[in-house]
């Protein structure tokens, strides 16, 4: 996997302590939430991920730290996929399931950074209060859904979430600072 920082926005955040016990952090719990079987003989037919980090977010250790997570959390879903054979690499577009544990995995994140750190960041802190509302599946099918994904989910309560939404983020606007991009294995 291939992790860069690729610009695609201007916005630029403030700089924050240690980026590599946040990292680690980021690293273990991903792991723990999506753990992914190791399969070392067949490892090389793999697709090769590369998470593209906005390099708005460089200097910034708590938001990268928590796209990073939210990056993870993707590429372990892909790669379960992948394993399982559901996947295939030249096809590959991103699915509900897929943004879904992102998004989760980013307000979790989010969440337990703010726990140890001043300072916030609004989309951060909307999404956080999202997942405590318990409308994350809701948030990512009204918000981000491309128009592809075809499938509704049962039990989305759009209905509750456009209400509580209205009420709470009135002029909210959802944002990803990291994408992933995956090649199929030669």
């Amino acid at each position: 996997m291939k992790i860069e920082f690729q610009g695609w926005t201007k916005k630029t955040d403030r700089k924050c302590g240690n980026l590599w016990a946040v990292f680690l952090a980021v690293a273990i719990l991903t792991v723990s939430l999506f753990p992914c079987h190791l399969q070392a003989a067949d490892e090389k037919l793999e697709p090769e991920v590369t998470v593209i980090l906005d390099e708005s977010i460089a200097g910034n250790e708590t938001l990268s730290a928590a796209w990073m997570g939210y990056s993870m959390a993707r590429v372990a879903w892909i790669r379960n996929q992948f394993r399982a054979g559901h996947l295939d690499p030249a096809a590959y577009e991103n699915s509900f399931s897929e943004e879904l544990a992102g998004r989760r995995t980013l307000a979790y994140i989010w969440h337990e950074i703010q726990k140890n750190e001043t300072g916030g960041n609004a989309y951060l802190d909307a999404l956080t209060q999202v997942q405590a509302a318990g409308f994350m599946p809701e948030y990512v099918w009204y918000y981000l859904n491309p128009k592809k994904w075809t499938d509704r989910p049962a039990n989305l309560r759009l209905e509750d979430f456009t209400a509580w939404n209205q009420a709470h983020l009135p002029e909210h606007r959802p944002e990803t600072q990291a994408k992933i991009q995956i090649v199929k294995p030669t």
